[in-house]
Protein backbone atom coordinates (compact mmCIF):
# COMPACT_ATOMS: atom_id res chain seq x y z
CA UNK A 1 0.00 0.00 0.00
CA UNK A 2 1.02 3.64 -1.07
CA UNK A 3 0.04 6.45 1.28
CA UNK A 4 0.80 9.97 0.92
CA UNK A 5 0.43 12.42 3.88
CA UNK A 6 0.05 16.17 3.67
CA UNK A 7 2.47 16.57 6.55
CA UNK A 8 5.66 15.61 3.85
CA UNK A 9 6.28 11.81 3.89
CA UNK A 10 4.97 8.17 2.34
CA UNK A 11 5.03 4.93 3.60
CA UNK A 12 4.82 1.96 2.38
CA UNK A 13 3.91 -1.52 4.41
CA UNK A 14 5.57 -4.68 3.84
CA UNK A 15 4.65 -8.27 5.74
CA UNK A 16 7.70 -9.08 7.36
CA UNK A 17 7.25 -12.95 8.05
CA UNK A 18 8.29 -12.89 4.26
CA UNK A 19 11.20 -11.62 4.34
CA UNK A 20 11.97 -14.45 6.97
CA UNK A 21 14.07 -17.96 6.04
CA UNK A 22 11.60 -20.58 5.38
CA UNK A 23 13.03 -22.38 8.85
CA UNK A 24 12.75 -19.31 11.06
CA UNK A 25 10.68 -20.22 14.22
CA UNK A 26 8.36 -16.98 14.11
CA UNK A 27 7.42 -18.14 10.35
CA UNK A 28 7.17 -22.04 11.30
CA UNK A 29 4.90 -20.49 13.99
CA UNK A 30 2.69 -18.16 12.09
CA UNK A 31 2.18 -20.49 9.19
CA UNK A 32 0.90 -22.91 11.29
CA UNK A 33 3.90 -25.66 10.61
CA UNK A 34 5.00 -26.56 14.50
CA UNK A 35 5.20 -30.10 15.07
CA UNK A 36 2.49 -31.84 17.58
CA UNK A 37 1.95 -29.86 20.45
CA UNK A 38 1.79 -32.04 24.16
CA UNK A 39 -1.51 -34.05 25.28
CA UNK A 40 -2.19 -30.94 28.08
CA UNK A 41 -0.82 -28.00 25.89
CA UNK A 42 -1.08 -26.31 22.99
CA UNK A 43 1.40 -23.53 20.82
CA UNK A 44 0.24 -20.36 20.68
CA UNK A 45 -2.45 -19.33 18.19
CA UNK A 46 -1.26 -16.36 16.21
CA UNK A 47 -2.80 -13.36 16.82
CA UNK A 48 -6.70 -13.14 14.73
CA UNK A 49 -8.98 -11.72 15.94
CA UNK A 50 -11.15 -14.55 17.22
CA UNK A 51 -8.05 -15.68 19.14
CA UNK A 52 -7.88 -12.14 20.77
CA UNK A 53 -11.61 -12.11 21.58
CA UNK A 54 -11.15 -15.65 23.46
CA UNK A 55 -8.57 -14.45 24.98
CA UNK A 56 -10.44 -11.61 26.58
CA UNK A 57 -13.38 -13.21 27.75
CA UNK A 58 -11.08 -16.10 29.62
CA UNK A 59 -10.23 -13.15 31.82
CA UNK A 60 -13.75 -12.49 32.83
CA UNK A 61 -13.29 -15.33 35.97
CA UNK A 62 -10.08 -13.83 36.79
CA UNK A 63 -9.04 -12.02 39.50
CA UNK A 64 -8.59 -9.02 38.68
CA UNK A 65 -5.75 -6.58 40.57
CA UNK A 66 -7.22 -3.28 39.53
CA UNK A 67 -7.12 -1.62 42.98
CA UNK A 68 -3.33 -2.95 43.82
CA UNK A 69 -2.13 -1.43 39.81
CA UNK A 70 -3.65 1.73 40.54
CA UNK A 71 -2.25 2.06 44.61
CA UNK A 72 1.50 0.98 43.26
CA UNK A 73 1.36 2.47 39.90
CA UNK A 74 0.02 5.88 41.41
CA UNK A 75 3.31 5.40 43.35
CA UNK A 76 5.70 4.49 41.40
CA UNK A 77 4.77 7.65 39.30
CA UNK A 78 4.96 9.93 42.05
CA UNK A 79 8.20 8.34 42.85
CA UNK A 80 9.81 9.50 39.77
CA UNK A 81 8.44 13.26 40.00
CA UNK A 82 5.67 12.16 36.56
CA UNK A 83 2.20 12.72 35.96
CA UNK A 84 0.06 10.23 36.57
CA UNK A 85 -1.20 9.24 33.11
CA UNK A 86 -5.31 9.80 33.25
CA UNK A 87 -5.45 6.22 31.18
CA UNK A 88 -4.13 4.46 34.51
CA UNK A 89 -7.30 5.02 35.52
CA UNK A 90 -8.91 2.82 33.19
CA UNK A 91 -7.08 0.01 34.87
CA UNK A 92 -9.38 -0.09 38.12
CA UNK A 93 -12.14 -1.13 35.94
CA UNK A 94 -13.13 -4.45 36.19
CA UNK A 95 -13.51 -5.23 32.65
CA UNK A 96 -10.36 -3.57 31.76
CA UNK A 97 -7.47 -5.40 29.87
CA UNK A 98 -4.03 -4.46 29.27
CA UNK A 99 -1.67 -5.14 25.83
CA UNK A 100 1.64 -5.22 27.16
CA UNK A 101 5.03 -4.89 25.60
CA UNK A 102 8.69 -4.30 27.75
CA UNK A 103 12.61 -4.03 26.97
CA UNK A 104 15.70 -3.35 28.89
CA UNK A 105 16.19 0.30 30.46
CA UNK A 106 18.33 1.48 27.47
CA UNK A 107 20.13 5.04 27.59
CA UNK A 108 17.31 7.93 26.03
CA UNK A 109 14.84 5.01 25.02
CA UNK A 110 17.75 2.64 23.19
CA UNK A 111 17.22 1.63 19.71
CA UNK A 112 14.17 2.63 17.54
CA UNK A 113 12.86 -0.65 17.87
CA UNK A 114 12.14 0.07 21.42
CA UNK A 115 9.41 2.77 20.52
CA UNK A 116 7.97 0.53 17.91
CA UNK A 117 7.26 -2.38 20.05
CA UNK A 118 5.06 0.29 22.12
CA UNK A 119 3.52 1.89 18.92
CA UNK A 120 2.75 -1.62 18.38
CA UNK A 121 1.09 -1.98 21.40
CA UNK A 122 -0.53 1.33 21.36
CA UNK A 123 -2.12 0.43 18.11
CA UNK A 124 -3.20 -2.85 18.79
CA UNK A 125 -4.70 -1.03 21.86
CA UNK A 126 -6.81 1.34 20.34
CA UNK A 127 -8.24 -0.85 17.86
CA UNK A 128 -9.33 -3.54 20.64
CA UNK A 129 -10.88 -0.80 22.46
CA UNK A 130 -12.71 0.12 19.44
CA UNK A 131 -13.93 -3.17 18.94
CA UNK A 132 -15.25 -4.26 22.31
CA UNK A 133 -16.39 -1.13 23.69
CA UNK A 134 -14.51 -1.67 26.80
CA UNK A 135 -11.32 -0.22 28.57
CA UNK A 136 -7.61 -1.71 26.79
CA UNK A 137 -5.01 -0.25 28.37
CA UNK A 138 -1.35 -0.35 26.39
CA UNK A 139 1.84 -1.23 29.20
CA UNK A 140 5.05 -0.60 28.76
CA UNK A 141 6.80 -3.24 31.23
CA UNK A 142 10.25 -1.70 32.78
CA UNK A 143 12.75 -5.10 32.87
CA UNK A 144 14.00 -3.16 35.71
CA UNK A 145 15.58 -6.46 36.75
CA UNK A 146 17.96 -7.34 34.66
CA UNK A 147 21.76 -7.50 35.46
CA UNK A 148 23.07 -7.26 32.06
CA UNK A 149 24.77 -3.52 32.07
CA UNK A 150 26.30 -3.74 28.62
CA UNK A 151 23.05 -4.56 26.84
CA UNK A 152 22.17 -0.62 27.80
CA UNK A 153 24.88 1.29 28.17
CA UNK A 154 25.24 2.53 24.93
CA UNK A 155 24.08 4.48 22.04
CA UNK A 156 25.14 5.48 18.08
CA UNK A 157 25.78 8.18 17.34
CA UNK A 158 26.28 7.71 13.53
CA UNK A 159 29.73 7.64 13.85
CA UNK A 160 30.43 5.81 16.68
CA UNK A 161 28.93 4.30 19.80
CA UNK A 162 29.62 6.83 23.13
CA UNK A 163 29.09 4.71 26.13
CA UNK A 164 28.11 4.94 29.63
CA UNK A 165 30.56 3.53 32.34
CA UNK A 166 28.99 4.47 35.82
CA UNK A 167 30.92 5.02 38.80
CA UNK A 168 29.23 2.65 40.93
CA UNK A 169 29.07 -1.20 40.98
CA UNK A 170 27.82 -3.59 38.04
CA UNK A 171 26.01 -6.86 38.16
CA UNK A 172 22.99 -5.84 39.85
CA UNK A 173 19.19 -5.18 38.56
CA UNK A 174 20.23 -2.36 36.66
CA UNK A 175 16.73 -0.63 37.14
CA UNK A 176 17.87 0.57 40.72
CA UNK A 177 21.55 1.76 39.22
CA UNK A 178 22.59 5.37 39.29
CA UNK A 179 22.29 7.98 36.58
CA UNK A 180 25.39 10.02 38.03
CA UNK A 181 27.25 10.79 35.04
CA UNK A 182 25.23 9.77 32.39
CA UNK A 183 23.82 13.19 31.17
CA UNK A 184 27.44 13.87 29.66
CA UNK A 185 27.39 10.57 27.64
CA UNK A 186 24.31 12.03 26.51
CA UNK A 187 25.92 15.48 25.31
CA UNK A 188 28.71 13.81 23.87
CA UNK A 189 25.98 11.73 21.66
CA UNK A 190 24.15 14.32 20.80
CA UNK A 191 26.97 16.49 19.29
CA UNK A 192 27.19 14.44 16.38
CA UNK A 193 23.29 12.40 16.41
CA UNK A 194 21.58 14.95 14.93
CA UNK A 195 19.79 15.14 18.08
CA UNK A 196 17.75 18.74 18.65
CA UNK A 197 19.07 20.56 21.09
CA UNK A 198 15.58 20.69 23.34
CA UNK A 199 15.75 17.32 23.20
CA UNK A 200 18.89 16.88 24.40
CA UNK A 201 17.81 19.50 27.35
CA UNK A 202 14.99 17.11 27.85
CA UNK A 203 16.73 13.88 27.97
CA UNK A 204 19.38 14.99 30.42
CA UNK A 205 16.85 16.53 32.71
CA UNK A 206 14.79 12.80 32.51
CA UNK A 207 18.37 11.25 33.21
CA UNK A 208 17.55 11.53 37.34
CA UNK A 209 17.82 9.49 40.12
CA UNK A 210 17.49 6.03 39.15
CA UNK A 211 17.81 4.31 35.41
CA UNK A 212 13.92 2.68 36.13
CA UNK A 213 12.71 6.55 37.11
CA UNK A 214 14.61 7.75 34.03
CA UNK A 215 12.94 5.04 31.35
CA UNK A 216 10.03 6.00 32.41
CA UNK A 217 10.34 9.37 31.99
CA UNK A 218 12.34 8.95 28.69
CA UNK A 219 9.59 6.65 27.03
CA UNK A 220 6.66 9.61 28.57
CA UNK A 221 8.94 11.83 26.17
CA UNK A 222 8.05 9.52 23.11
CA UNK A 223 5.08 8.83 23.22
CA UNK A 224 3.48 12.17 25.78
CA UNK A 225 1.67 11.93 28.92
CA UNK A 226 -1.75 9.80 28.61
CA UNK A 227 -0.59 7.17 25.73
CA UNK A 228 0.22 4.45 27.84
CA UNK A 229 1.46 2.94 31.49
CA UNK A 230 4.98 2.34 32.54
CA UNK A 231 5.09 -0.61 35.32
CA UNK A 232 7.80 -1.46 37.32
CA UNK A 233 7.47 -4.78 38.41
CA UNK A 234 10.27 -4.48 40.54
CA UNK A 235 8.00 -3.96 43.12
CA UNK A 236 7.36 -5.85 46.71
CA UNK A 237 3.71 -5.52 46.37
CA UNK A 238 3.28 -7.05 42.96
CA UNK A 239 5.61 -9.72 44.00
CA UNK A 240 3.55 -10.42 46.87
CA UNK A 241 0.99 -11.40 43.97
CA UNK A 242 3.91 -13.70 42.39
CA UNK A 243 4.87 -14.82 45.88
CA UNK A 244 3.10 -18.47 45.49
CA UNK A 245 4.63 -19.16 41.87
CA UNK A 246 7.94 -18.26 42.63
CA UNK A 247 7.47 -20.73 45.46
CA UNK A 248 6.46 -23.57 43.70
CA UNK A 249 8.91 -22.69 40.81
CA UNK A 250 11.36 -23.71 43.96
CA UNK A 251 9.43 -26.95 45.26
CA UNK A 252 7.83 -28.12 41.73
CA UNK A 253 10.70 -27.28 39.53
CA UNK A 254 7.89 -25.63 37.87
CA UNK A 255 9.09 -24.05 34.63
CA UNK A 256 11.92 -26.70 33.81
CA UNK A 257 9.50 -29.41 33.94
CA UNK A 258 7.20 -27.83 31.41
CA UNK A 259 9.40 -25.89 29.65
CA UNK A 260 11.10 -29.03 28.59
CA UNK A 261 8.34 -30.90 27.42
CA UNK A 262 7.84 -27.86 25.13
CA UNK A 263 11.41 -27.43 24.36
CA UNK A 264 11.19 -31.49 23.67
CA UNK A 265 9.03 -31.14 20.71
CA UNK A 266 10.85 -28.06 19.28
CA UNK A 267 14.20 -29.90 19.08
CA UNK A 268 12.29 -33.06 17.80
CA UNK A 269 11.45 -30.59 15.02
CA UNK A 270 14.83 -29.51 14.27
CA UNK A 271 14.09 -26.06 16.38
CA UNK A 272 16.81 -24.88 18.78
CA UNK A 273 14.75 -23.45 21.69
CA UNK A 274 15.52 -19.59 22.15
CA UNK A 275 16.65 -20.05 26.00
CA UNK A 276 18.10 -22.32 27.92
CA UNK A 277 15.66 -23.31 31.41
CA UNK A 278 17.45 -24.14 34.45
CA UNK A 279 16.07 -25.93 37.47
CA UNK A 280 14.95 -22.60 39.13
CA UNK A 281 14.64 -19.88 37.07
CA UNK A 282 14.79 -17.33 39.99
CA UNK A 283 17.44 -14.72 40.80
CA UNK A 284 17.98 -13.56 44.52
CA UNK A 285 18.79 -9.70 45.03
CA UNK A 286 21.03 -8.45 47.53
CA UNK A 287 23.90 -6.04 47.82
CA UNK A 288 23.46 -4.26 44.32
CA UNK A 289 24.04 -7.93 42.60
CA UNK A 290 21.52 -10.38 41.25
CA UNK A 291 22.57 -13.56 41.78
CA UNK A 292 21.54 -16.99 39.94
CA UNK A 293 19.99 -19.73 42.96
CA UNK A 294 20.90 -23.13 42.01
CA UNK A 295 20.44 -26.21 44.34
CA UNK A 296 24.24 -27.33 46.55
CA UNK A 297 23.49 -30.58 45.89
CA UNK A 298 22.81 -31.27 49.54
CA UNK A 299 18.92 -30.86 49.18
CA UNK A 300 19.80 -26.69 50.09
CA UNK A 301 19.95 -23.83 47.75
CA UNK A 302 22.37 -21.10 47.55
CA UNK A 303 22.79 -17.65 45.30
CA UNK A 304 26.10 -17.44 43.37
CA UNK A 305 28.50 -16.71 45.79
CA UNK A 306 25.46 -14.83 48.23
CA UNK A 307 22.64 -15.76 50.41
CA UNK A 308 22.48 -19.73 51.42
CA UNK A 309 19.26 -21.85 52.30
CA UNK A 310 19.67 -25.31 54.12
CA UNK A 311 16.36 -26.70 52.35
CA UNK A 312 13.69 -26.13 49.81
CA UNK A 313 11.02 -24.99 52.97
CA UNK A 314 13.98 -21.79 53.81
CA UNK A 315 13.92 -21.05 50.43
CA UNK A 316 9.85 -21.38 49.98
CA UNK A 317 10.08 -19.64 53.40
CA UNK A 318 12.27 -16.60 53.00
CA UNK A 319 9.96 -16.10 49.25
CA UNK A 320 6.57 -15.45 51.26
CA UNK A 321 8.49 -13.54 53.55
CA UNK A 322 10.79 -10.98 51.38
CA UNK A 323 9.31 -11.56 47.35
CA UNK A 324 10.79 -8.16 46.93
CA UNK A 325 14.29 -10.06 47.03
CA UNK A 326 13.38 -12.33 44.43
CA UNK A 327 13.45 -12.05 40.63
CA UNK A 328 12.62 -13.90 37.85
CA UNK A 329 14.46 -14.65 34.72
CA UNK A 330 13.72 -14.27 30.76
CA UNK A 331 11.70 -17.47 31.35
CA UNK A 332 9.25 -16.46 34.10
CA UNK A 333 9.47 -12.95 33.61
CA UNK A 334 6.28 -13.07 30.95
CA UNK A 335 4.05 -15.37 33.27
CA UNK A 336 4.82 -12.90 36.18
CA UNK A 337 3.14 -10.02 33.74
CA UNK A 338 0.46 -12.55 32.84
CA UNK A 339 -0.67 -13.19 37.20
CA UNK A 340 -0.42 -9.29 38.12
CA UNK A 341 -1.82 -7.94 34.45
CA UNK A 342 -5.57 -8.69 32.65
CA UNK A 343 -3.60 -9.14 29.28
CA UNK A 344 -5.12 -10.31 26.27
CA UNK A 345 -1.92 -9.97 24.10
CA UNK A 346 1.95 -9.75 24.46
CA UNK A 347 3.83 -7.52 21.79
CA UNK A 348 7.34 -8.42 21.62
CA UNK A 349 10.46 -8.99 18.57
CA UNK A 350 10.71 -12.32 17.16
CA UNK A 351 13.23 -13.35 19.93
CA UNK A 352 10.27 -12.66 22.20
CA UNK A 353 7.81 -14.18 20.54
CA UNK A 354 9.97 -17.62 20.45
CA UNK A 355 10.22 -17.53 24.12
CA UNK A 356 6.37 -17.86 23.59
CA UNK A 357 6.83 -20.97 22.01
CA UNK A 358 8.36 -22.13 25.32
CA UNK A 359 5.89 -21.48 27.43
CA UNK A 360 2.41 -23.41 26.63
CA UNK A 361 2.28 -25.91 29.84
CA UNK A 362 3.95 -23.45 31.91
CA UNK A 363 0.60 -21.52 31.89
CA UNK A 364 -1.08 -25.01 31.29
CA UNK A 365 0.11 -26.33 34.98
CA UNK A 366 -0.52 -22.53 36.53
CA UNK A 367 -4.45 -22.48 34.90
CA UNK A 368 -3.86 -19.31 33.29
CA UNK A 369 -4.67 -18.53 29.86
CA UNK A 370 -1.43 -17.55 28.39
CA UNK A 371 -1.43 -14.23 26.02
CA UNK A 372 -1.69 -13.42 22.30
CA UNK A 373 1.65 -13.64 21.16
CA UNK A 374 1.86 -10.46 18.71
CA UNK A 375 5.03 -9.41 16.88
CA UNK A 376 6.31 -6.18 16.57
CA UNK A 377 6.11 -3.92 13.25
CA UNK A 378 9.08 -2.49 12.43
CA UNK A 379 9.96 0.79 10.70
CA UNK A 380 13.12 2.29 8.11
CA UNK A 381 12.93 5.84 8.25
CA UNK A 382 14.34 7.95 5.31
CA UNK A 383 14.53 11.60 5.76
CA UNK A 384 14.80 14.10 2.85
CA UNK A 385 18.63 13.40 2.13
CA UNK A 386 18.76 9.54 1.93
CA UNK A 387 15.42 9.84 -1.00
CA UNK A 388 17.35 11.98 -2.50
CA UNK A 389 20.06 9.54 -2.85
CA UNK A 390 17.80 6.45 -3.40
CA UNK A 391 16.54 8.27 -6.18
CA UNK A 392 19.59 9.00 -8.02
CA UNK A 393 20.79 5.25 -7.56
CA UNK A 394 17.15 3.85 -8.71
CA UNK A 395 16.32 2.29 -5.27
CA UNK A 396 13.07 1.43 -4.77
CA UNK A 397 11.28 1.24 -1.52
CA UNK A 398 10.82 -2.35 -1.48
CA UNK A 399 14.96 -2.37 -2.26
CA UNK A 400 15.47 -1.43 1.03
CA UNK A 401 15.08 -4.72 2.60
CA UNK A 402 17.94 -6.34 0.20
CA UNK A 403 21.35 -6.15 0.95
CA UNK A 404 24.01 -4.03 -0.46
CA UNK A 405 25.40 -6.52 -2.75
CA UNK A 406 22.02 -7.08 -4.13
CA UNK A 407 21.73 -3.53 -4.61
CA UNK A 408 25.00 -3.13 -6.32
CA UNK A 409 23.79 -6.33 -8.80
CA UNK A 410 20.56 -4.19 -9.64
CA UNK A 411 23.11 -0.97 -10.69
CA UNK A 412 25.03 -3.41 -12.74
CA UNK A 413 22.26 -5.05 -14.10
CA UNK A 414 20.87 -1.45 -15.46
CA UNK A 415 23.98 -0.59 -17.08
CA UNK A 416 23.34 -3.60 -19.74
CA UNK A 417 27.55 -3.92 -19.56
CA UNK A 418 29.19 -6.65 -22.23
CA UNK A 419 29.93 -9.48 -21.01
CA UNK A 420 31.06 -12.80 -22.26
CA UNK A 421 27.89 -14.86 -23.11
CA UNK A 422 28.23 -14.85 -27.08
CA UNK A 423 32.11 -15.99 -26.41
CA UNK A 424 30.72 -18.90 -24.24
CA UNK A 425 28.64 -19.50 -26.83
CA UNK A 426 30.89 -19.78 -29.17
CA UNK A 427 33.09 -21.81 -26.94
CA UNK A 428 30.45 -24.57 -25.49
CA UNK A 429 29.88 -25.15 -29.12
CA UNK A 430 33.36 -25.40 -30.44
CA UNK A 431 33.84 -27.74 -27.74
CA UNK A 432 31.39 -30.36 -27.96
CA UNK A 433 32.48 -30.96 -31.49
CA UNK A 434 35.78 -31.43 -30.35
CA UNK A 435 34.94 -33.45 -27.91
CA UNK A 436 32.89 -35.43 -30.52
CA UNK A 437 35.80 -35.50 -33.04
CA UNK A 438 38.72 -36.34 -30.84
CA UNK A 439 36.99 -38.98 -28.71
CA UNK A 440 36.51 -40.72 -31.99
CA UNK A 441 40.75 -40.51 -32.07
CA UNK A 442 40.81 -41.12 -28.43
CA UNK A 443 38.23 -41.35 -25.90
CA UNK A 444 40.82 -40.58 -22.90
CA UNK A 445 41.35 -36.63 -24.55
CA UNK A 446 37.35 -36.08 -23.96
CA UNK A 447 38.29 -35.59 -20.74
CA UNK A 448 41.45 -33.47 -21.85
CA UNK A 449 38.52 -31.40 -24.10
CA UNK A 450 36.36 -30.43 -21.02
CA UNK A 451 39.42 -29.12 -19.06
CA UNK A 452 40.67 -26.99 -21.34
CA UNK A 453 36.77 -25.97 -21.95
CA UNK A 454 36.11 -25.45 -17.63
CA UNK A 455 39.69 -23.19 -17.72
CA UNK A 456 38.44 -21.08 -20.30
CA UNK A 457 35.26 -20.50 -18.56
CA UNK A 458 37.02 -19.62 -15.92
CA UNK A 459 38.66 -17.03 -17.26
CA UNK A 460 35.70 -15.60 -19.36
CA UNK A 461 34.25 -15.69 -15.57
CA UNK A 462 37.58 -13.73 -14.22
CA UNK A 463 37.02 -11.23 -17.47
CA UNK A 464 33.32 -10.88 -16.51
CA UNK A 465 34.69 -10.00 -12.71
CA UNK A 466 36.97 -7.35 -13.99
CA UNK A 467 33.93 -5.89 -16.26
CA UNK A 468 32.15 -5.17 -13.38
CA UNK A 469 34.93 -3.88 -11.41
CA UNK A 470 35.76 -1.34 -14.01
CA UNK A 471 32.08 -0.46 -14.01
CA UNK A 472 31.70 0.35 -10.58
CA UNK A 473 35.40 2.52 -10.79
CA UNK A 474 33.89 4.32 -13.68
CA UNK A 475 30.65 4.81 -11.58
CA UNK A 476 32.30 5.55 -8.09
CA UNK A 477 29.71 8.28 -7.53
CA UNK A 478 26.49 5.83 -7.80
CA UNK A 479 28.59 3.17 -5.79
CA UNK A 480 29.32 5.71 -3.05
CA UNK A 481 25.48 6.59 -2.96
CA UNK A 482 24.95 2.94 -2.32
CA UNK A 483 27.33 3.03 0.48
CA UNK A 484 25.95 6.24 2.17
CA UNK A 485 22.36 4.81 2.11
CA UNK A 486 23.38 1.46 3.14
CA UNK A 487 25.15 3.27 6.39
CA UNK A 488 22.03 4.85 6.74
CA UNK A 489 19.93 1.66 6.77
CA UNK A 490 21.93 -0.92 7.86
CA UNK A 491 24.56 1.13 10.52
CA UNK A 492 27.02 -1.05 11.76
CA UNK A 493 26.05 -3.55 9.11
CA UNK A 494 23.13 -3.93 10.97
CA UNK A 495 19.10 -3.13 10.64
CA UNK A 496 18.50 0.94 11.35
CA UNK A 497 15.79 0.53 13.98
CA UNK A 498 18.39 -1.90 15.98
CA UNK A 499 21.42 0.94 16.20
CA UNK A 500 19.76 3.97 15.94
CA UNK A 501 17.87 5.75 18.71
CA UNK A 502 13.91 7.13 17.77
CA UNK A 503 14.99 10.69 18.67
CA UNK A 504 18.32 10.30 16.83
CA UNK A 505 15.93 9.57 13.76
CA UNK A 506 13.34 12.51 14.54
CA UNK A 507 16.27 15.09 14.93
CA UNK A 508 17.45 14.10 11.33
CA UNK A 509 13.77 14.45 10.01
CA UNK A 510 13.24 17.45 11.19
CA UNK A 511 16.36 19.19 10.03
CA UNK A 512 16.11 17.46 6.71
CA UNK A 513 12.18 18.69 6.59
CA UNK A 514 13.24 22.12 7.48
CA UNK A 515 9.71 22.19 9.48
CA UNK A 516 7.34 21.14 6.21
CA UNK A 517 6.93 17.82 7.95
CA UNK A 518 4.79 16.52 11.09
CA UNK A 519 6.97 15.26 13.93
CA UNK A 520 8.21 11.88 13.04
CA UNK A 521 6.61 10.26 15.93
CA UNK A 522 3.10 10.82 14.79
CA UNK A 523 3.71 9.86 11.15
CA UNK A 524 5.05 6.30 12.63
CA UNK A 525 2.06 6.52 14.56
CA UNK A 526 -0.17 7.36 11.64
CA UNK A 527 1.67 4.77 9.50
CA UNK A 528 0.81 1.70 12.24
CA UNK A 529 -2.81 2.63 11.90
CA UNK A 530 -2.72 2.83 8.32
CA UNK A 531 -1.04 -0.64 8.15
CA UNK A 532 -3.74 -2.62 10.62
CA UNK A 533 -6.96 -1.46 9.43
CA UNK A 534 -7.62 -4.80 8.73
CA UNK A 535 -8.26 -7.84 11.65
CA UNK A 536 -5.21 -9.74 10.04
CA UNK A 537 -2.36 -8.65 12.88
CA UNK A 538 0.39 -9.49 9.97
CA UNK A 539 3.38 -7.72 11.64
CA UNK A 540 4.87 -4.95 9.43
CA UNK A 541 7.81 -3.37 8.07
CA UNK A 542 7.08 0.45 7.53
CA UNK A 543 9.16 2.42 5.17
CA UNK A 544 8.72 6.05 5.83
CA UNK A 545 9.89 8.50 3.99
CA UNK A 546 10.15 12.07 3.38
CA UNK A 547 8.81 14.20 0.24
CA UNK A 548 7.98 17.54 -0.37
CA UNK A 549 4.61 18.24 0.86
Amino acid sequence: MDKRLEVGASMRHFALMDSLSERHLARVWWEGRLPESGPSWSWPHRPDMSQIDAQNTSLDDREHQGALLLERLSRQYADAGVPVPAVLEKLGAPEARTVTTGHQLCIAGGPAFTFYKIQTAITLARHLESRWGTPVVPVFWLASEDHDFEEVSALWSGQSWQTWHPAGPIGGAVGRMSTAGLSEVLHGWAETADVAEETLKGLTADADGNLSQAMRRWVHRMFGPDQLVVLDGDDAAFKTVFSNIMQREVSESLVHTAVSNCNAALADAGFTPQVHVRACNLFHLDEGQRRRIEADGKGGWHAENGAQWPSTEALCADVAAQPEKFSPNALLRPVYQSVLLPDVAMVGGLAEIAYGMQLPDVYHRLGVRQPVLVPRDGAVVLPKRQVKLMEKAGLRDEMVLQPMREWTKALVSQAELPDSSAWRKSIMTQAKASQAEMGQLDRSLEGSVQAAAAKMENLLDRLDQQVVRAFKRKEEESVTRLEKVDHWVRPEGKPQERVCNIFQLAGAWDVQSAGAAAPLEEIVGDAFEQGHKSLDWCPLLHVIRAVDP
